[in-house]
């Protein structure tokens, strides 16, 4: 919590982008699934301050919902993702109960994993943003296939790989030009026969 304190890092970091927040800490405010949970409140400092551009960016500060299982850190800003994950954890631990495409791709022994779905998580964050003319363009885009990314370092290395599946780069294709691609599964044209003049 001291991260957000006006003087440091984080809370220098907020008041940079024009948003001061101030952070708050509320220890065993519930418990389920076995495992007490602790809440971030966080708040815009400048809350009734005149409206500006990042008006959507403060409505994005919201309260976190944390709890510690077998060694693992679990967060939310929804408090039923959260019950989710703890019932997950509680019935047979997170290794087995998480899945990750990023896992199955590239195997195990790696430092960290992450299943990158773009067009959901920006479908989400511009959600916070109704005239940005990028909210229109996602809307008409359907999430599929996340990103597989995986990393590791050592020995003064560091090693990130990637696996982009081509579906969601069509989808975003097809939004910024409607018709300009087939739709997915549609046969290719068939190329046309060449004949000479007489």
């Amino acid at each position: 919590m001291a991260l957000f304190a006006p003087e440091a890092p984080l809370g220098k970091l907020y008041s940079g982008m024009g948003i001061p927040i101030t952070a708050a800490l509320e220890k065993n405010v519930r418990e389920h699934a076995g495992a007490k949970v602790l809440r971030v409140k966080l708040r815009p400092a400048n809350a009734d301050s005149k409206k500006g551009p990042l008006d959507a960016w403060k409505a994005m500060i919201t309260d976190q919902e944390f709890s510690v299982v077998k060694g693992f850190i679990l967060l939310a800003n929804d408090p039923a993702s959260l019950d989710r994950m703890l019932e997950r954890a509680a019935a047979g631990g997170p290794e087995g109960s998480l899945p990750l495409k990023a896992v199955k791709t590239f195997g195990p022994g790696r430092m960290g994993y992450l299943d990158y779905e773009i067009i959901g998580y920006m479908k989400s964050i511009l959600a916070f943003m109704p005239n940005n003319p990028g909210a229109e363009l996602f809307a008409k885009a359907k999430p599929g296939e996340p990103m597989a990314i995986a990393l590791t370092s050592g020995e003064g290395r560091s090693l990130i790989q990637l696996s982009v599946p081509l579906e969601p780069l069509r989808e975003l294709s097809r939004a910024f030009k409607p018709g300009a691609l087939p739709p997915a599964g549609a046969a290719e044209p068939a190329p046309e026969k060449k004949t000479k003049d007489r």
